[in-house]
């Protein structure tokens, strides 16, 4: 529900209503044509979604309560239906065996000034998502941590999945890597992982040798301006994880 304007980013991207469901429906449709482009080398009879949060921009600033489409509520509505018709396409046309959904709140979709700990799925437009969507789909699994880190077990790896507001990014050197490498040093502490999942940043990247940062269907915007970021295309991120091989093929899912 956020409205990026062209001339407010130099022409560079666009969006609204209206271009958030095309992209969705890109996304999907692009997600399965990667899929079928590499099973004329390989079996792919598992599919993992991985739903990161921050599907809605919400009130959380200011700004977003002058400025965007819809009110958390209706915006909450509108990316259960569109996650709903993503995935239905997905298991209808995938030809999968077993579709796992990890799931992850994130700080937009608060209902709280701040974000909180021990109550974090309590407080969240998102747990409304996933738990309607897990209500309609009885064939997949969806896996709903209660707090905002989860671990799932594939192909004898541990995937550590999160949303990404736990790390902190002050501009200096190496980006958000000396953070991230501290941070889940301390989670190894606790609990192994083998592969991290993140988002938040908008920034498809590798920021270590273990972890995927997935980037943003809203794409570039006034925000990503200001403050000197550079310019990325609307994308999500699609990769294989080999049972012998670990993780092969790791490419962007464009959404346009």
């Amino acid at each position: 529900e956020e409205e990026v304007k062209e001339s407010q980013t130099d022409g560079m991207n666009k969006y609204n209503l209206d271009i958030a469901q095309k992209r969705a429906s890109t996304l999907f449709t692009n997600t399965l044509r990667l899929v079928e482009k590499e099973r004329h080398e390989i079996k792919i009879p598992n599919l993992i979604i991985h739903l990161g949060g921050d599907f809605i921009t919400g009130w959380i600033h200011e700004e977003g309560q002058q400025t965007n489409l819809l009110s958390p509520i209706e915006a909450t509505i509108v990316a259960r239906d569109m996650l709903y018709s993503g995935i239905s396409q997905i298991a209808t046309n995938g030809k999968f065996k077993r579709i796992i959904v990890l799931c992850n709140r994130g700080n937009h979709a608060r209902t709280t000034k701040k974000m909180q700990f021990s109550n974090e799925i309590s407080t969240s437009y998102e747990t409304f998502i996933y738990h309607d969507l897990k209500s309609k789909f009885s064939n997949i699994e969806f896996i709903i941590p209660d707090s905002d880190i989860g671990y799932f077990d594939v192909y004898n790896k541990t995937i550590r999945f999160y949303h990404g507001q736990q790390i902190r990014y002050n501009r200096g050197i190496g980006g958000i890597t000396p953070s991230l490498n501290r941070m889940q040093a301390g989670w190894d502490k606790t609990k192994d992982a083998d592969y991290n999942l993140m988002g938040h940043f908008h920034m498809w990247s590798f920021p270590n040798t273990y972890t995927t940062l997935n980037g943003s269907m809203i794409g570039f915007n006034v925000f990503a301006k200001s403050l000197g970021f550079g310019f990325e295309q609307p994308l999500q991120s699609f990769q294989l994880l080999d049972s012998k091989r670990g993780f092969t093929v790791r490419t962007p899912i464009l959404c346009e």
